[in-house]
């Protein structure tokens, strides 16, 4: 008997729970995370992953680089975060076909300018962000491409390097670099 009363002291112990955020629908690569579209939820700490989000974790705007499962936790490798306040997004022209993950949301990209005079080049780090409802489909070796003209990609860049973007796209002077 007093086996059985151990047993069950065992079995019923309360597994450790984590409060954790989770969509109740699924979300695209892109989709903006708005805390009204997240609940709090109590799962099982063993079945959490390490980076995922509580709901005080979530202090501002961010859009998804990756799908998120109706149900999933929200992790930080989720999360792509909006352009800082010194920082614009503009939209570059791709020309050439791209492997589509070099091209996800949160990647960095350098955009080098070639000038005209003397080949000199500049070289400005930015981002690539997602704009309201676009979607970056990273479950295929595809080719980032348009047929019949040139795929667009938002690159988040510092407001200082602006003209110098718009100037380089204005000659089609402009190369990437993408990082993995």
């Amino acid at each position: 008997m007093a086996l059985l009363c151990l047993f069950a002291a065992f079995f019923n112990r309360a597994e450790p729970q984590r409060e954790v955020l989770v969509s109740e629908v699924s979300l695209p690569p892109g989709a903006p995370l708005l805390r009204e579209a997240l609940h709090a939820r109590l799962l099982p700490a063993r079945a959490v992953p390490d980076d995922a989000l509580s709901p005080a974790d979530l202090a501002s705007a961010q859009h998804l680089n990756y799908p998120l499962p109706a149900g999933q936790a929200l992790t930080r490798s989720h999360l792509s975060p909006l352009p800082h306040e010194d920082e614009r997004v503009i939209a570059l022209p791709l020309r050439e076909q791209v492997p589509a993950r070099l091209v996800t949301f949160g990647k960095r990209v350098e955009l080098i300018y070639l000038s005209p005079e003397g080949g000199s080049e500049t070289r400005i780090f930015g981002t690539i962000v997602p704009l309201p409802g676009q979607t970056s489909d990273v479950s295929g070796p595809g080719m980032l491409t348009a047929p019949t003209e040139a795929a667009l990609l938002w690159v988040s860049v510092p407001s200082v390097n602006v003209p110098d973007v718009l100037r380089a796209i204005r000659e089609e002077r402009l190369n990437y670099a993408f990082y993995l």
